[in-house]
Parts: C-alpha cells; structure tokens; sequence
C-alpha cells in the first residue's frame, strides 16, 4: 500500500520523539506506551539508541535492551539486534543470562511492569507467564513474587528471533540444559517451537555426540522443512551422508527432495527453501561472543 503524507509524518514525528529523548527512562516511557508506527529490518538505530544512553546511564542498559528488543518497531532485524548487543559490553553477563531465561520460558508474551516512579515509587518488575500456566492466569516472576497492580503492565512481544538466540545462549552457558531445552521445544507449538529448535541446533557444537544426536534426530522429524534441512545437514556432517541422501528423497517437502543430492557432496549446497517469514534467518555469531 502506498505512503500518505499523513503516513510520513507520523514516521517522521515518531523517529523525532525516540532520538529526542534526554534520558533513559524518557526513552523507556516511549518505547512502552507509545504506539509504534512502523516494522522494520532495521537493527542499526535501536542499537545506537541503546547505546547512546548507555554512555550516561549504564545502569539502565539492561531495562532499555530488553524494551528494544521486545518493540515490533524492530522485529523483523532483532536476530541481528539481540546478537550484536550480546557482542557488546553494555550488557554484563548475569543480566544477559537473565534475558534468556525470560525469552526462553515466556509465551508469546513478557509483561513487564513500569517503573512505580511514573506513579508513586521506583520498581521495575518482569514477569513471565509461560504458556502452561496461561489457563490459570499464574505469573511465574523473575525478581519479584506477584504483579501488584496490573493496571501498569505492559506486554511485551517475544519474537522468534530472541528465543533462538535464547536456546542457543543458555547451552552455552549450561550445556546440561540441552534436555530441558529439547523437551521444551517438542512442548511449543509452531514457530516458537522452531525457534527454539533452531537455537539448539546453532548451540549444537558445544554439546556431546550423544546430546547432538538427540538433538538432530529430533530436527530429521519435525514439522517444519528449515529444521528438518538442518538435521540432514548435520547427520550428514557426521559421517551418515548416504543415509541423510536417502531421507531426504522421501522428505514431504519438494525442495528438499530435489536438494537431496547435494548431501553427496563434499560441501552442501542450500536448498532452493525460502525463509520462515516467522523465524528470522540470520548468521549465528561465534558463540565466545555471546559472554
């Protein structure tokens, strides 16, 4: 559909109030009531949104990376976002753990609750509702025991993308949750399962073989074509290229079946597959960088 000027303005004047924010809970404010005009792929200015006040309030990085990351402003490059912030040094380490464990255990949503000082005192609190407590409405709480007041919840997009990086996160910081992980991932249905699928998969090289089979033989069943590619690709990696080969001919997908030979090959070759337009196909990073 074609732009109005109506439209451009409304970008325009919602790029405005974003940069002109003096600090970071001004931007915070933004980001969690302000209604977002746009989607885009970009990564590069909630980065440096995220970094600008990082300078002046290091404090607040963690509030603000999770704010940007959850915003659908981005959501389409925040599996670029999410790593080069990782790469970054303006989250440290227990506070990047802690962001994975939330995306990976929230449901769609993360609902976080606005700073009390907007009202009457200062508290940040973050609570996941997992998708098995959803039917009795129970909050599990990362800091805190309940939501006091739900009047100033917020929620808080989970994309695809960050649990992916999540998964991926948490085998390498623990690799004896790949388990957990697994079951979590059969758990989930659709492209969150997926997801979350396809960050154990680019954990895969910091497991045992017996872990990786585990893993991979689950990728040779699942629903989705780009998961079941990646475990043909890895069993084939190990050595099972002709077995991989085969079952790929008989794979329900027709690209996939006409990519089989490729897996003979000394390199494979990627299959003529489109991308999940729900789970976002990015490069993973070395994973020392995700410390």
């Amino acid at each position: 559909m074609e732009q109005t000027y109506d439209d451009a303005d409304d970008l325009l004047h919602e790029f405005a109030v974003l940069w002109s924010t003096e600090t970071a809970e001004d931007l915070h404010r933004a980001l969690a009531l302000q209604q977002p005009m746009r989607s885009s792929a970009d990564w590069f200015s909630p980065y440096s949104l995220l970094t600008r006040h990082h300078k002046n309030e290091p404090h607040t990085s963690t509030v603000t990376a999770f704010l940007l990351l959850t915003d659908i402003r981005w959501r389409k490059g925040v599996g670029r976002l999410v790593n080069r912030i990782a790469d970054s040094d303006m989250i440290d380490a227990d506070d990047l753990a802690l962001l994975a464990r939330t995306f990976v255990k929230a449901g769609d949503y993360v609902y976080w609750k606005v700073p009390d000082s907007w009202l009457r005192d200062e508290s940040i609190v973050i609570s996941i509702e997992h998708e098995s407590d959803a039917a009795n409405n129970a909050d599990e709480m990362v800091g805190e025991e309940s939501v006091e007041d739900e009047r100033v919840v917020v929620a808080r997009r989970v994309h695809p993308p960050l649990r992916r990086w999540a998964v991926a996160h948490m085998v390498v910081l623990d690799p004896k949750t790949w388990r957990a992980l697994l079951t979590d991932a059969r758990d989930r249905s659709g492209t969150n399962g997926t997801a979350m699928m396809a960050g154990l998969f680019d954990g895969l090289d910091r497991l045992p073989d017996a872990a990786s089979m585990a893993i991979i033989g689950q990728g040779l069943d699942w629903p989705r074509a780009n998961i079941r590619k990646k475990g043909l690709e890895r069993f084939a990696d190990l050595g099972h290229r002709q077995l991989a080969h085969d079952l790929a001919l008989c794979d329900p997908s027709a690209r996939i079946r006409r990519w089989a030979p490729a897996l003979l090959e000394t390199e494979t070759a990627a299959p003529d597959e489109p991308a999940d337009p729900n789970v976002e196909t990015i490069t993973p990073p070395a994973q020392d960088s995700l410390f």
